[in-house]
């Protein structure tokens, strides 16, 4: 059996952006020749019946499985590297915080290749997307759309609703059925309004709840989100602002003709950390998105980005 390092990832943050951290650990293990083992014991998807590593309730290991006596025994002897922060995985696969590892993906599809080598989605999730798929998408080609705008003020500018409706008109004026999903009800309705001709489809009507939120059984929350993200994966096109869900969306269907509405900050809690040194715009795998040249954007099959890119082009692109 090859060696593994277990981690056990702690910090207070949305599930899609716990998953981007899944990858930089998988980054640093596959360059130590070593197999990664997450455990998430975070609180916001956590739900008492089921344990307190809730990566398991929604994703798998492709190469190796630990037992629970397994897991207990390397606790017991300090084995598990718990992660409170990027900080700490820099420190694991650089030796100092200040190195971002994150820096050194070249490409979207580096991401997409780590998550297929070492871990898979829970087939229940999997099941339920295939069920709405075939009941509700559209034969004839089916639009995606992802609005996020209560809770992402300090990591993304401030994104108008109408430029989403704009988009889809002058885009993909041809499909009649759109899939949004949203953490803001009245998007849906705002949209309906000015496309009334369009066909709406969400996949729960009722309010999304706060992801960052502890709610006591917090699985069907988890559940939602990771089917969100698979049916936005599903759909031939998605019009999306800045978000790690539906980054996550472009992950697990990277055949997406993409419109990038708005765009992340760069740094955003630099001030905050101030060993943050990221490049580019908002996280990974996000970031590689945000790159303005024409052969990154063939190759993520990134039709616009309405945003302007920032002054310092050559940061964001790599050119």
């Amino acid at each position: 059996m090859p060696e593994v390092q277990a981690f056990d990832i702690t910090q207070r943050i949305g599930m899609f952006a716990t998953l981007n951290y899944c990858l930089l650990l998988a980054k640093a293990c596959e360059e130590k020749g070593i197999e990664p083992y997450i455990v998430i014991s975070s609180p916001f998807y956590r739900s008492p019946s089921r344990g307190r590593n809730w990566f398991t309730y929604y994703f798998g290991h492709n190469r190796v499985d630990l037992t629970e006596p397994e897991l207990a025994s390397l606790k017991k002897r300090g084995k598990i590297k718990v992660i409170g922060g990027r900080n700490h995985i820099n420190e694991f696969a650089r030796g100092q915080a200040s190195r971002e590892i994150s820096n050194e993906f070249s490409k979207f599809s580096e991401a997409q290749r780590l998550f297929d080598k070492y871990f898979h989605i829970k087939p229940d999730a999997l099941a339920c997307v295939d069920e709405f798929v075939a009941q509700n998408f559209a034969p004839s080609g089916q639009l995606g759309m992802h609005f996020r705008g209560t809770d992402h003020h300090r990591e993304s500018e401030f994104v108008d609703r109408r430029l989403m409706v704009d988009a889809a008109t002058q885009h993909f004026p041809d499909y009649e059925s759109i899939f949004i999903a949203t953490d803001e009800p009245q998007f849906v309705e705002y949209v309906r309004s000015l496309l009334p001709g369009k066909r709406l489809i969400v996949f729960r009507p009722e309010p999304v709840e706060h992801h960052t939120r502890d709610s006591g059984d917090n699985y069907h929350k988890g559940f939602h989100a990771v089917v969100d993200c698979l049916l936005l994966s599903r759909c031939q096109a998605l019009i999306k602002t800045p978000s790690a869900l539906s980054a996550w969306s472009k992950l697990f269907g990277p055949d997406l003709d993409l419109v990038l509405v708005g765009k992340p900050v760069a740094n955003a809690w630099k001030h905050v950390a101030p060993w943050y040194n990221l490049d580019g715009l908002g996280y990974v795998p996000e970031s590689l998105l945000y790159r303005w040249d024409a052969v990154s954007m063939a190759e993520n099959r990134v039709i616009s980005i309405t945003a302007p890119p920032p002054a310092t082009a050559t940061a964001v692109t790599g050119l």
